[in-house]
């Protein structure tokens, strides 16, 4: 039987997923979404609705470092409304109550205008799946060359692991917690959402080539988590 691999990386994954699905949704690019954030922050601004972020306005990479903050927030897999639930459990500062205005109505913007940033995409994708709108033409998934995933890319990883195998390669070891902390938090994530662990020890490092023809076919190399 004939087997053909394919390499591709998860972005390129979840935008063939969305293709797949059908989605209208078109994703923007980083020029085009600190533009948005910036009409955003303008409007929001001429609204007096924002005396902490207009104190701040004049600095420098004042509109893209709000847009790393949108991001970070939507990497977490939080809506709109989980993050306001969340900044009003806590108790809410000035800055977290505009932080919900611009993030609401930065996601009310996107849905407008059928637009994607790459937070949403991974969303969207995990949505397709779980709809059951997509099936993805591949046997078995190899996934390697990660340290940590975010959430989302974990939820899609799940929702595709209902259809097919999925294989995770990470480098990790349990007797060092503290250099590989942050990978540590994502290992025992995926064991917790029924990733089986198979530890391999450590082997010589071999010239590249020669270990791709080694282990390209070999089922007991790669996986981690399965």
């Amino acid at each position: 039987e004939r087997v053909i691999m394919s390499a591709c990386n998860p972005d390129d994954l979840v935008i063939d997923i969305l293709r797949q699905a059908g989605s209208r949704r078109e994703r923007i690019d980083r020029f085009t979404q600190e533009m948005l954030v910036g009409h955003i922050l303008q409007v929001l601004s001429q609204q007096q609705q924002l005396p902490y972020f207009n104190n701040i306005a004049a600095f420098p990479g004042y509109i893209s470092t709000v847009t790393d903050l949108l991001g970070e927030i939507k990497r977490t897999g939080t809506s709109p409304q989980e993050f306001l639930g969340a900044v009003q459990a806590k108790g809410a500062t000035e800055k977290d109550s505009e932080v919900t205005l611009i993030y609401a109505a930065y996601q009310e913007a996107l849905l407008a205008l059928e637009l994607a940033d790459l937070e949403e995409m991974y969303l969207l994708a995990a949505e397709a799946l779980a709809e059951g709108k997509v099936s993805l033409p591949c046997r078995r998934l190899y996934v390697s060359e990660f340290y940590i995933f975010t959430p989302l890319q974990i939820k899609v990883l799940l929702q595709l692991s209902r259809s097919m195998p999925i294989d995770i390669a990470i480098v990790y070891e349990k007797k060092r917690s503290r250099l590989y902390a942050a990978v540590e938090d994502t290992v025992n994530t995926l064991i917790g959402a029924g990733f089986t662990a198979h530890y391999v020890k450590r082997q010589a490092q071999t010239p590249m080539f020669d270990h791709i023809r080694d282990c390209l076919y070999s089922s007991g190399q790669a996986a981690l988590l399965r």
